[in-house]
C-alpha cells in the first residue's frame, strides 16, 4: 500500500526511491500528435455495416474492427480478409521484424492501464457499450521493423533482449545520448512501453512514439543533472 501511495503521489520530474527496487521517475510527455478518433469512427461505422474494416495509421500501425450482432469470436475473424490486409501491411513496410497484436478490450491485461480505457473514448455510446458486450472488437497490429527504424533514425539505439521475451509489459529498451547545455553528454536508457501503449490504445502513430521518446530522454537527462547539481550544492 505504501508503495502504491508513493507512486501515485509522485511529483513530476522527481525520483521516487523504493527500497529493493529501481527508482521510479514520473515524466509528463507530450508529442504534438493527437489520437485519430476520426479513423476510429470510420472503422466502427464500416464494421457495423459489413462486419469488418481495416485501416493503417502509418506503415507500422494497422487497426481492424470486427462486429457481430451476437458476439465477435474466432469465426467472425476468420470470415474476413484480415490476413490479406496484414500481409499487405507487411509488404508495404518492407522491413524485417515481428508483428505485435493488441486487442480492445484488452481481455488479458493484468496490470493497471497506462492509457485511456475504451469506455472513456470520445466515440458514440452504443459503440462503447458494444465493445464492453463483445459485439465489437478492435485489434491493433504493430510492425516492429518500421518502429525500430524510426527510433534509430532519431538517434536511439534499440535493444531487444533475448531474456524473458514473453514478459508483460514487453521488455524493450531504447537508449540515446543527450547533450545537456554546459554539462556534457549523458546516455539515458528506458523501456518505452507506456509510449507504445499510447500508440496502440489511443490510436496515435509512430511519429508520436519517436517524439515522445525524445522528450522523455531529454527530461531524464535534465532530472539527472538537476539532482547532481543539487547534490554538489549541498556538499559545498
Amino acid at each position: 500500500m505504501s508503495r502504491a501511495f508513493r507512486l501515485q503521489n509522485a511529483i513530476d520530474g522527481e525520483l521516487v526511491e523504493i527500497e529493493g527496487e529501481l527508482p521510479s521517475l514520473s515524466i509528463p510527455v507530450k508529442s504534438g500528435i493527437d489520437p485519430d478518433w476520426q479513423l476510429v469512427d470510420r472503422l466502427l461505422q464500416r464494421a457495423r455495416l459489413v462486419g469488418y474494416a481495416f485501416e493503417q495509421l502509418d506503415d507500422a500501425v494497422g487497426v481492424a474492427a470486427f462486429y457481430s450482432r451476437d458476439e465477435v469470436n474466432v469465426q467472425t475473424v476468420i470470415d474476413t480478409h484480415i490476413l490479406k490486409d496484414i500481409e499487405g501491411m507487411a509488404l508495404q513496410a518492407g522491413l524485417p521484424g515481428s508483428l505485435a497484436i493488441f486487442s480492445i478490450p484488452d481481455v488479458e491485461r493484468e496490470r493497471p492501464a497506462l492509457h485511456l480505457p475504451f469506455h472513456l473514448y470520445p466515440i458514440p455510446l452504443n459503440n462503447r457499450i458494444d465493445l464492453a458486450a463483445g459485439r465489437l472488437a478492435i485489434f491493433i497490429f504493430l510492425m516492429t521493423g518500421p518502429v525500430y527504424n524510426a527510433l534509430e533514425a532519431a538517434g536511439f539505439t534499440v535493444v531487444q533482449p533475448t531474456e524473458n521475451p514473453a514478459s508483460t509489459p514487453p521488455y524493450l529498451l531504447v537508449s540515446k545520448y543527450v547533450d545537456y547545455p554546459n554539462e556534457g553528454r549523458i546516455r539515458v536508457e528506458f523501456n518505452p512501453f507506456s509510449l507504445i501503449a499510447d500508440v496502440v490504445y489511443e490510436f496515435r502513430n509512430t511519429e508520436h512514439l519517436v517524439n515522445a521518446s525524445i522528450v522523455q530522454a531529454q527530461s531524464m537527462a535534465a532530472t539527472f543533472y538537476a539532482r547532481i547539481s543539487g547534490s554538489n550544492d549541498r556538499d559545498d
